[in-house]
């Protein structure tokens, strides 16, 4: 079954008022809620930045295990099929670009103030 993740901003309400009023309207789903704020510097821009980039390496590289693993299991009359080349060309390609972002360097800058 299928299932969705619903993100609400909204601000100047309460988290208490605003979790019971999300369960009164929403009976049936499990629901949170959590303060979100967001970053202000840019600082703190940079370094969420860096945070989803390593999100998305983690995710590449979990795909490529994915597909991997896909391929080893093909039965033997399959390995040399079409499907067998689609899915390590995928690899390949996957493989490729990991190696493009693991050279990718987050040093963050100086950033200068406003003032002064």
């Amino acid at each position: 079954m299928a299932q969705f993740q619903i993100n609400i901003h909204r601000k100047g309400l309460r988290q208490l008022f605003l979790e019971k009023a999300m369960r009164e309207k929403f009976p049936d789903c499990i629901v949170t809620v959590s303060a979100h704020n967001p970053p202000t510097t840019r600082a703190e821009r940079f370094a969420e930045a860096e945070g989803q980039f390593e999100n998305a390496k983690s995710t590449i590289s979990e795909l490529k295990d994915e597909l991997e693993a896909w391929h080893g299991s093909l039965p033997e009359n399959l390995q040399n099929g079409d499907k067998a080349n689609t899915l390590q060309e995928s690899i390949d390609s996957l493989d490729n670009l990991t190696s493009e972002l693991e050279g990718v360097s987050f040093d963050a800058p100086e950033f200068p103030s406003m003032m002064g």
